[in-house]
């Protein structure tokens, strides 16, 4: 889920940012839309009687043509494949995207549930009760397990050691 939302936010700043029109392809659009109430880009379906040609590259290809010719840029249409991930690119939008991540109700409450279960059965009364959220890149995780030549658990563990201070 982490990584849609990823791929939604790199789409969202790109079209604000580049003033252009994103629309989610159905491999994003049908699970973020099952999650998330407020999910604002078009459907791509939308679009398959319209014969656009796309242009399907990766995020540094379509920021190479952008800086290379921006007037032949505009003209263009692009599907952006995976590729790195931007946070500071979408950074900027947010609260936008924050309100199109509000949880469907029962996401909601499920997770609430969640966490009321396991801070009511893995705590002891008196003690600090602390849920840290880490979400981490497939990518990232595997580039840190090589840099730090540690297995997955130690490198969770540093993760929460880092955050409790």
């Amino acid at each position: 889920l982490g990584t849609l939302m990823t791929q939604f936010s790199i789409l969202y700043a790109l079209s604000r940012r580049d003033g252009k029109h994103a629309y989610l392809p159905p491999s994003l659009e049908m699970p973020l839309k099952q999650m998330f109430r407020d999910v604002s880009l078009n459907s791509l379906s939308e679009l398959t009687a319209c014969n656009i040609q796309f242009n399907s590259l990766g995020l540094d290809d379509y920021e190479r043509i952008k800086k290379k010719d921006p007037t032949e840029f505009r003209k263009l249409s692009f599907e952006i494949k995976r590729g790195p991930n931007r946070a500071k690119l979408y950074h900027r939008y947010r609260q936008d995207l924050i309100r199109n991540f509000e949880p469907q109700s029962k996401v909601s409450s499920k997770t609430k549930q969640i966490l009321s279960e396991y801070l009511n059965t893995k705590t002891r009364p008196g003690e600090a009760r602390v849920v840290i959220g880490i979400y981490l890149e497939a990518e990232d995780f595997e580039y840190m397990k090589k840099l730090k030549k540690k297995d997955n658990s130690m490198y969770v563990i540093d993760a929460i050691k880092h955050f409790r201070g």
